[in-house]
């Protein structure tokens, strides 16, 4: 069977804020499944669970609603040569996922590659 990483995404907000501003966690997540719509499915479903919050979740101090706002990615994970992409399970140098920035200068590439806040364009 084939694995994939699926980045699910969850947002939070206060109770009294529903149209936001939300905090959006997204969470990578490895399936192994036989086919892409199955995969899909199961990320759903763990989606969803994450969202399974008592009656007084809190956040900063609020009274907050957690809700899986859905799936923004799903790829086949990439194992390293010689490794076959679906018998073998993930291993040591195997590729979970990918995304691609667009930063504005060498500077903000410094900046960005240290943890520092930059401004960038998310392309995928």
């Amino acid at each position: 069977m084939t694995w994939f990483a699926a980045s699910i995404v969850l947002a939070t907000h206060p109770l009294d804020q529903p149209d936001g501003p939300y905090q959006v966690q997204e969470n990578i997540v490895l399936f192994e499944a036989p086919s892409r719509s199955l995969a899909l499915k199961k990320a759903a479903e763990h989606g969803y669970k994450e969202t399974i919050v008592d009656d007084d979740f809190v956040v900063n101090g609020v009274l907050a609603k957690k809700h899986f706002a859905g799936i923004r990615k799903l790829i086949n994970i990439l194992n390293p040569y010689p490794l076959d992409q679906d018998e073998d399970q993930p291993t040591t140098g195997t590729e979970i996922t990918n995304t691609t920035f667009e930063i504005a200068n060498p500077d903000d590439l410094s900046a960005f590659t240290k943890g520092e806040v930059i401004t960038l364009k998310y392309i995928d």
